[in-house]
């Protein structure tokens, strides 16, 4: 259910830097011939505050787990805010791996190896 106009979170939380995880997941799936793009996305996002959250980029396969920001669906629930990029990017694992089960088992930090 979309709002017409996407509520932006930007500016309502003074972000000043998002990471998209779909490139570690697509590297999760094995990123090649034979893998296709995730149909859906969250990015990892910091406020100027220090607190970080995770939002929906694209698709809607998160749309039904709670505590992710999601712009473009009515209304907008403020999401859950953490202290830390570490334990906002484990929660954003749980999301994906939820949402993604073929990933359950794997250590999506190896992306960054």
């Amino acid at each position: 259910m979309g709002i017409g106009k996407a509520a932006n979170t930007h500016v309502m939380y003074q972000t000043i830097y998002h990471e998209h995880l779909d490139s570690v997941v697509f590297w999760a799936m094995g990123a090649g011939i034979d893998v296709d793009f995730p149909e859906s996305g969250i990015n990892l996002v910091k406020c100027m505050s220090g607190k970080w959250f995770v939002e929906v980029d694209h698709g809607n396969c998160f749309n039904n787990l709670d505590g992710i920001s999601k712009p473009e669906i009515a209304p907008f629930i403020e999401p859950t805010f953490f202290n830390s990029e570490d334990e906002a990017r484990d929660f954003a694992y749980e999301c994906i791996k939820s949402v993604y089960p073929d990933l359950k088992n794997k250590d999506l930090n190896g992306y960054y190896s």
